[in-house]
């Protein structure tokens, strides 16, 4: 949800922005640490473009601290860790849940030998009905 401003506030600003009080306060800013810091040096680079605005929204995608404590949970459980987590469409959230790590989760090796069947066959209800010799366990 957007934050929305009063009229003053906005009236206000307008003002700020027409009397040119930001290149105004900079300056002053400038001036006073200019006394303070006599041998730095980018202090009469920064006197020189004093009215432009310095503040730009970001470029690049932003971690938040929780952002950074799901993300070593995540990698910590799962072993590797994908941005697109945090990505707005679904679709790419849930491209990001399947990335696996194959260490971690290897393929399962198939069974061409027979061994799988007879692993089932050891747990099928004839087979847990009756004991080693033969006699009925379930009466």
């Amino acid at each position: 949800m957007a934050n929305k401003q009063s009229k003053s506030r906005e009236a206000y600003f307008a003002r700020y922005q027409q009397a040119g009080k930001y290149a105004s306060n900079r300056k002053a800013k400038l001036e006073r640490t200019m006394r303070k810091q006599p041998n730095n040096t980018q202090i009469p680079l920064a006197l020189k473009n004093v009215a432009s605005y310095r503040r730009k929204d970001p470029k690049e995608s932003y971690w938040s601290h929780q952002m950074i404590e799901i993300a070593k949970i995540y990698k910590a459980f799962v072993g590797v860790f994908d941005k697109g987590l945090f990505n707005q469409k679904l679709e790419d959230q849930e491209a990001a849940r399947r990335v696996r790590n194959p260490n971690l989760f290897p393929e399962p090796a198939k069974d061409t030998s027979g061994q799988q069947k007879k692993r089932i066959s050891e747990f099928s209800l004839a087979a847990r009905a009756h004991d080693n010799r033969g006699n009925l366990v379930w009466a």
